[in-house]
């Protein structure tokens, strides 16, 4: 059956979400090469991690952009528009484009599910889809690839890279890539592919001695943040400066589009991946393209303030590093006002593990929601969830925000963050 609308197709995709996590790259490759293998057409340059992907994609996407260099990028998930998880240049995918890719996919999707291979996942559809409009409808200089879920059996894996980059290595995802650091850390070197170097901001020594093995046999090199490139901070502010091996690379007295000093690193990574494009490929990035991208890099809910009086911050922080990493901003920023907590995670994840950084600061309130999609807590996961970190239960989304905004003071700040589908839906209350 045709689909006749994007809001078709789109449902076409999302449907396919209970087929849930199916790790491997035998169902995309095998659709890619009924569509020609479009993906032998795209330069990428290919991002794993556990935090961070979203940012260095966009810090590397602003430069580019600003030099001139149309820029192609897949990210996931999205705040907004399901659309804006494929763009080119910021600008997402078409509704005519999705909807004739689409119809273009779905015999081939329901064909490979009669087949011992199985129909595949809406993130594998999504990512064809993604690969199908580089290769054959936007034509990108460069596409920029951030992977769903660990690397190795990711099926963004399918694309050829000129680098690839490894953020860092958390705690996200331990059920499926493995409870032990290093396991999950193989999984995300996984991306690391023959003759193609990777650089990593990660600084755990046994997760480098891994990447750089997995480079070795692979017959590649690395860059590695405090050897090959480096950050100096200046006390008291975000300005900071960048330092390379190559001879162009220095770049002092930085500001970034993004708030927060761990957008450092994630920035320093995305001028590693650009010095090397420069130099291996001769791509016309020149220091001020950078500067200015880095200024104007954004990425919603990532310290989104939506609100002044009082003060209400938006922050997809999902998992224990990114939490830490948010709750240390805001000590730094905000250590004199009264601060108000709304929480979500999605409905496999720990609050009392996720959110722990944050149970440190003297709270005025404190509530524990949830928010309509399959991952979300269902209402006794709410009341249970909220019991373990000793938050108030709020099965309603907007009566947690409106009630806090009620109890709160013009001076305060009010925190909202967790899982990212739950910002997206919040994020709808303010724009």
């Amino acid at each position: 059956m045709t689909l006749k609308t994007y809001e078709e197709a789109l449902q076409w995709v999302e449907e396919q979400a209970p087929f849930g996590i199916k790790p491997g790259l035998s169902r995309v490759e095998h659709l890619l090469a009924k569509l020609g293998s479009p993906e032998r057409r795209l330069k990428s340059v290919h991002i794993a991690g556990t935090n961070g992907k979203g940012s260095t994609a966009e810090f590397m996407r602003a430069s580019l952009t600003e030099a001139g260099i149309v820029t192609g990028t897949f990210t996931s998930p999205y705040i907004v528009d399901f659309r804006e998880r494929i763009a080119v240049d910021k600008d997402p995918i078409s509704k005519q484009a999705f909807l004739e890719i689409a119809n273009q996919l779905k015999p081939l999707a329901d064909e490979l599910q009669e087949s011992s291979l199985g129909h595949p996942t809406s993130f594998e559809l999504v990512t064809v889809i993604a690969i199908k409009y580089f290769a054959s409808y936007a034509f990108p200089d460069i596409v920029i690839w951030e992977t769903g879920l660990g690397g190795r059996l990711d099926c963004t894996n399918v694309v050829s890279p000129m680098i690839s980059l490894i953020t860092n290595v958390g705690s996200d995802h331990a059920a499926i890539l493995g409870e032990e650091k290093i396991d999950r850390a193989y999984e995300k070197a996984g991306i690391i592919k023959s003759g193609v170097p990777v650089a990593t901001a990660e600084e755990d020594p046994e997760v480098l001695t891994l990447i750089r093995e997995t480079a070795k046999n692979n017959r590649t090199k690395t860059y590695e943040l405090g050897q090959d490139f480096h950050i100096e901070a200046e006390a008291g502010n975000e300005r900071f400066s960048y330092y390379s091996i190559y001879p162009f690379g220095t770049k002092k007295d930085l500001t970034l589009g993004l708030k927060g000093g761990y957008q450092q690193k994630n920035a320093a990574l995305a001028m590693a991946a650009l010095d090397y494009l420069k130099m291996m490929y001769a791509l016309p990035i020149e220091e001020e393209h950078i500067r200015i991208g880095l200024t104007r890099a954004q990425w919603p809910a990532r310290l989104e303030v939506v609100q002044e009086h009082p003060l209400i911050i938006l922050d997809g922080a999902h998992n224990k590093e990114g939490v830490d990493a948010l709750a240390s901003y805001i000590s730094q920023q905000y250590k004199d006002k009264q601060i108000h907590l709304i929480l979500c995670c999605t409905s496999e994840k720990d609050p009392e593990q996720v959110f722990a950084s944050l149970m440190d600061f003297p709270l005025s309130s404190l509530k524990f929601t949830t928010f309509e999609g399959y991952r979300a807590p269902s209402s006794e996961e709410v009341k249970g969830k909220a019991m373990t970190i000793g938050a108030q239960p709020v099965e309603d989304v907007f009566e947690a925000i409106n009630a806090t905004k009620a109890q709160a003071e013009p001076a305060d700040l009010i925190l909202i963050t967790g899982s990212l589908y739950f910002i997206s839906t919040v994020r709808t209350t303010f724009m």
